[in-house]
């Protein structure tokens, strides 16, 4: 069939754009030249090419919680498709197996809540469309500080007033990972997360007389809400008599 004609510049170049688009598929183009007087030259060697407009499918994307990025594209023809993970600029890329199944890791890991998008582009350079995601947010959060100390017992509210030194911390961070809990810029203590992703804290060293901005802080550096309290164990003075009150 044939697909165009054109004539040979006097340098001896040509180029060709085919008079209808070519069909999806794989193709195999032959030339040959025909002089002033019609005479017909043999047929060139073939090139042998695939014609491939079609983008890949949308990726399906798993996310794992300690930052790395899995994703799982079902399409079968993904053995030669990139992925890319992307969220203004790219933060990770991989090639599918055989399979259409791929792990990108992404650097700097996201674990802010972030919004990400991914998109696949295969051997043609056909992109699909970007599939989005939110990271993980690591962040820790203190829920509540607790006095069990007899005398006023429970909650203590933000800016609140206990006499229990050794107050109860509850909050709620990553399973699995390790918050260290902070006074101002002293450290209290650890604590590794249960698979629950509820943790408590009770400081093993009684707390100093005075203003204490308690925060917790995860591994990767991030910062919880910051929950102040005041410690007041002093005891009132004794009430005096008044001579009237005899």
């Amino acid at each position: 069939m044939l697909i165009g004609q054109t004539t040979v510049l006097p340098n001896g170049t040509w180029s060709l754009r085919p008079d209808n688009p070519l069909a999806e598929g794989p193709h195999s183009i032959t030339i040959k030249q025909t002089d002033a007087a019609g005479n017909q030259s043999a047929e060139s060697q073939p090139v042998n090419f695939t014609v491939d407009t079609t983008p890949p499918a949308l990726p399906v994307i798993a996310i794992n919680p300690v930052g790395t990025q899995g994703y799982r594209h079902r399409r079968a023809r993904q053995q030669n498709r990139h992925h890319q993970q992307q969220r203004r600029r790219g933060f990770g890329r991989a090639t599918t197996d055989g399979n259409g199944n791929f792990v990108a890791t992404l650097s700097p890991a996201q674990t802010n809540g972030e919004q990400l998008s991914v998109v696949a582009t295969d051997a043609a350079g056909n992109q699909s469309p970007a599939a989005s995601l939110t990271a993980p947010d690591t962040t820790p959060d203190i829920l509540s500080v607790v006095d069990d100390q007899p005398g006023v017992t429970g909650p203590i509210s933000q800016n609140g007033i206990t006499n229990d030194r050794t107050p109860t911390l509850n909050g709620t961070a990553e399973p699995g990972s390790t918050i260290t809990i902070h006074s101002g810029g002293d450290v209290l203590g650890t604590v590794v997360v249960p698979s629950s992703g509820q943790w408590t804290f009770t400081p093993s060293t009684p707390l100093a007389e005075g203003a204490h901005v308690l925060t917790a802080t995860s591994s990767n550096g991030n910062v919880s809400n910051a929950w102040t309290i005041t410690i007041d164990g002093t005891a009132p003075d004794a009430p005096r008599h008044h001579p009237a009150c005899r």
